[in-house]
């Protein structure tokens, strides 16, 4: 379990909700990880590189106590989805 105060929760949530409201953030392994879309985003490589990169700049900079890896949960192998699905807990839904 990550220990966050209900500022850092407020920070993370609102990150995701200003860029990808429809993902939840999960927790996996020893950071956190933006990465399940509820719903399929059509759109180019290179749009969906710029947004993460602009994500994980808003946490850069951001109060949030570590660094936060985003992932493109359609980006990954089924492998790599399927130990994030057995090894992770939902921290924002």
């Amino acid at each position: 379990m990550v220990d966050l105060s209900q500022h850092e929760l407020h920070v993370a949530q609102s990150i995701r909700d200003c860029f990808v409201p429809d993902t939840e953030i999960i927790v996996f392994g020893s950071w956190i990880h933006v990465v399940r879309p509820r719903t399929r985003h059509q759109g180019q490589y290179s749009a969906r590189l710029k947004l993460l990169a602009e994500i994980k700049e808003a946490f850069q900079e951001s109060e949030f106590p570590f660094r936060v890896d985003i992932i493109d949960w359609n980006g990954i192998s089924p492998a790599n989805r399927k130990a994030i699905e057995t090894n992770s807990f939902e921290l924002l839904p």
